[in-house]
């Protein structure tokens, strides 16, 4: 079976366009909608290349609030924003589902386009349909660290033919992935962690209009053409993309056994038909635990702060998302792909389980990585 059938089957979609990377195809998804000086609203606890996408394709993000039980864009927020929206990005986030049948219902009863972004949730479901199945156009990525991770590429899903059509015409100014650009955008990583290292929380938003120029600059390093030299590595993955959620899921239960009864945190248990992304909980004062466990070696992290504080700043935008920025504040992503097995899961848990314990530990420096 080829790469692309092979896709439309596990996402039960029509047509599938392989793409060089998830931003170059959630830009392509925009493009292909017509999109153009509009409104584009997204979930603000999201990776900045969902608004940088939004950015490249010359429309403005929209960003909104999330729901506490899915971590996905609120439907609420739609409501409250209907006559703002030109156009909607649901985003199925730290491989939780978000309320994609609302979401649907909502944009389609106003004739609003909507983009599913499937990067971190390949192989999730949601009432017993593939996710990446409840819009008009959806993305998935293959690079690193997604649930299908060989550090390349993606794929642009639609039923539409005229749609993929247009996908195809506005990638034919695409040119080739080369070693520049990876190198550009691991550089541009690189300066996102370190700001975030040294200038967490609302600090960031003052560095916002330097951070956005240089993203945007990132544009001919963003937007390049799939390399088929990763069709077959791909393919044999998703043989294996079963097995792969049911590991990560056994490593993600013996963590919630482990830590259930921890004090002082809060665990997420993600909607049904969720896959895991990396194992997500919630702690005040959460730096220092974080510190420690970096120091430590363990495979941490704590993704997402607000996407805003590094495009926008609060002080002129007015942007308030509570539930977002408490989630940016408190959330500890824990890993649970294959790098990690039984005997890590259990190190890492009493590493936690001690610190919520003890009433201080030794303030190391911080060093996040994605």
């Amino acid at each position: 079976m080829s790469l692309n059938p092979q896709l439309c089957r596990i996402h039960q979609r029509s047509y599938c366009h392989l793409v060089g990377n998830a931003t170059a195809g959630l830009y392509l998804a925009i493009k292909a909608l017509g999109l153009r000086g509009k409104q584009v609203a997204i979930p603000n606890s999201v990776c900045p290349n969902v608004p940088l996408a939004v950015l490249l394709s010359g429309n403005t993000p929209l960003y909104l609030d999330i729901s506490e039980k899915n971590l996905g864009i609120d439907v609420n927020e739609l409501k409250s924003n209907t006559d703002s929206i030109d156009a909607v990005i649901a985003v199925h986030a730290y491989g939780s589902v978000c309320d994609i049948s609302a979401i649907s219902d909502f944009c389609r009863s106003r004739g609003i386009p909507l983009i599913e972004d499937i990067a971190v949730a390949q192989g999730a479901q949601s009432n017993g349909r593939p996710v990446g199945g409840f819009s008009d156009i959806a993305v998935v990525s293959f690079g690193a660290g997604k649930i299908i991770d060989v550090g390349h590429g993606g794929a642009v899903l639609t039923d539409d033919p005229l749609i993929l059509k247009e996908v195809i015409a506005h990638e034919a100014t695409f040119s080739d992935c080369h070693a520049s650009d990876k190198n550009a955008i691991g550089a541009f990583g690189q300066y996102h962690t370190k700001l975030y290292n040294e200038h967490y929380g609302p600090n960031i938003n003052a560095f916002s209009s330097s951070f956005k120029k240089r993203a945007l600059e990132l544009r001919k390093h963003i937007l390049y053409k799939f390399d088929y030299a990763y069709e077959q590595i791909i393919e044999e993955q998703l043989e294996h993309l079963d097995s792969i959620i049911d590991s990560r899921r056994c490593k993600a239960e013996t963590l919630e056994r482990l830590l259930t009864q921890t004090s002082n945190i809060r665990l997420f248990h993600p909607p049904a038909g969720s896959v895991h992304w990396r194992f997500n909980l919630f702690i005040d004062n959460r730096d220092n635990l974080l510190k420690l466990l970096l120091a430590k070696k363990f495979k941490i992290s704590s993704w997402f702060p607000s996407a805003d504080f590094f495009f926008e700043d609060r002080a002129l935008s007015g942007i308030n998302t509570v539930v977002s920025d408490g989630v940016g504040d408190r959330i500890l992503n824990l890993w649970v792909n294959e790098e990690v097995n039984l005997d890590y899961i259990r190190a890492i848990s009493s590493e936690i389980i001690a610190y919520t314990a003890h009433a201080s530990y030794q303030n190391v420096k911080l060093n996040v990585t994605k």
